[in-house]
C-alpha cells in the first residue's frame, strides 16, 4: 500500500521535472514495505537521470530541451525502467500511441531493446489494460506525456499517487492517459 505523500513541488526547484523520481520512490516503498525508510525521491530522480545522461538519441535528446523546468528534465519511459532494474524490479513497458513523436518513440523502443526490457504494444483504455496484467504497481503517464504517477493495484481496485499533488486517491478517476504504463512486479 502506498504510505508516501511527498509534494515533487515542494522540492527545490519548485518547477521541476522530479515526478518520476517520486513515482518510482512511491512504488519502491510499497514494494520494499519501507515505511521508516522510505527512499529519497530526488536520489532516485538523480539515479534516473544518470541513466538517461548521454545516453539517449538525438531526438529524444531534443525532447528532453525543450521540456526542462526549472533546470530538472523530463525522464524518459526507458530510463524510468532501467532504473527500477537496478533496484531489482522487473519492468515491463506498455505503450500505445504516447504523446510523443514517432522518432522519439522509435529511440525509446531500440533503447529498451538493448537493454533487455519487455516491451509490449497495448491500445486499451487504462483500466482494462491494469485489470489483465499480473503486476501489481504501475508508473503511468499522464496529462498529454508531461507527468508520471504511481498506480497499485490490490484486489481488482487501484490507488493512485500523484507526486504533483502528494496525494493518494482511491482510483483511475481524473487520471488522462498517456497510452504509456510501466508495469512492475
Amino acid at each position: 500500500m502506498f504510505n508516501y505523500n511527498l509534494n515533487q513541488n515542494n522540492a527545490n526547484p519548485n518547477q521541476n521535472n522530479y515526478c518520476g523520481g517520486y513515482a518510482l520512490a512511491a512504488v519502491l516503498n510499497a514494494v520494499n514495505n519501507l515505511q521508516l525508510n522510505m527512499p529519497n525521491p530526488q536520489n532516485i530522480y538523480a539515479a534516473i537521470q544518470v541513466n538517461q545522461a548521454g545516453l539517449v538519441g538525438p531526438n529524444s535528446q531534443g525532447l528532453i530541451n525543450g521540456t526542462q523546468a526549472g533546470g530538472t528534465d523530463i525522464c524518459l519511459p526507458s530510463s524510468i525502467a532501467m532504473t527500477a532494474r537496478q533496484y531489482r524490479l522487473t519492468p515491463t513497458v506498455l505503450y500505445g500511441n504516447p504523446p510523443f513523436p514517432a522518432p522519439v518513440i522509435q529511440e525509446e523502443l531500440n533503447r529498451l531493446q538493448m537493454q533487455n526490457i519487455a516491451v509490449q504494444q497495448n491500445n486499451v483504455a487504462l483500466a482494462q489494460l491494469l485489470l489483465a496484467r499480473t503486476e501489481n504497481y504501475f508508473i503511468v503517464l499522464v496529462d498529454n506525456g508531461q507527468h508520471w504517477v504511481a498506480v497499485e493495484k490490490l484486489n481488482n481496485n487501484f490507488t493512485v499517487y500523484d507526486p504533483g499533488t502528494g496525494v493518494i486517491t482511491p482510483n483511475l478517476q481524473g487520471l488522462t492517459y498517456s497510452s504509456l504504463v510501466i508495469a512492475l512486479r
